[in-house]
């Protein structure tokens, strides 16, 4: 993270990366957890053409399993026919997800757009909010205070990262919708979730 030619420390200054290169940063992350990668050259305009990510850090000895680990990076496009909208991982139509009942789901969130300062995500069954636990912000562990179940609906905000887990506790469909803003709630995004037994 951080300014070409300004970054790094000594003689050891991050380069700029022509198109085509490539350049290798080797760090140790302070904790396990959801962090983000992003842009910091022509912001905006490398930011809504994707250059943005998750950074998903695991403790020693685990794994990443995509069946039971699922990371949502909202951003936006550079598209003028497209200025009010958010992607979700890339789209305006994100595939569906599988859960099974009783195997607790992590959903990491992360907002990466250019100016939906407070996106809107929930998680909704049979016209109700279902609930989830909180584990972190920004890659930070919530207190054992705040990790209690609460109704699946949260704000992220530009840079911010929150990560909840969900038990799915009867078979079913539910869905995540995400919402640019609570005050425009045109254009939302849905991620169907299939529960099984």
């Amino acid at each position: 993270d951080g300014v070409a030619e300004w970054s790094g420390y000594a003689d050891r200054l991050a380069p700029m990366i022509m198109p085509g290169e490539t350049f290798v940063a080797r760090f140790t992350p302070p904790r396990a957890g959801t962090f983000l990668y992003h842009t910091h050259m022509d912001d905006i305009w490398q930011l809504r053409a994707g250059l943005a990510g998750p950074l998903i850090v695991l403790e020693p000895g685990t794994t990443f399993d995509p069946a039971t680990d699922h990371v949502f990076t909202i951003t936006t496009t550079h598209s003028l026919d497209d200025a009010l909208k958010i992607f979700v991982n890339g789209s305006f139509a994100p595939p569906a997800i599988t859960c099974r009942v009783g195997v607790p789901q992590r959903f990491r969130f992360l907002n990466m757009t250019t100016f939906w300062t407070q996106s809107m995500i929930s998680l909704i069954a049979a016209n109700r909010t279902l609930q989830w636990l909180p584990l972190q912000v920004d890659g930070a562990d919530v207190t054992p205070r705040e990790r209690m179940p609460q109704g699946a609906v949260t704000a992220v905000t530009i840079g911010q990262t929150r990560d909840f887990t969900f038990t799915p506790t009867a078979a079913g469909d539910a869905e995540l919708q995400f919402v640019p803003d609570p005050a425009f709630r045109r254009n939302i995004v849905t991620v169907a979730v299939h529960i099984v037994g």
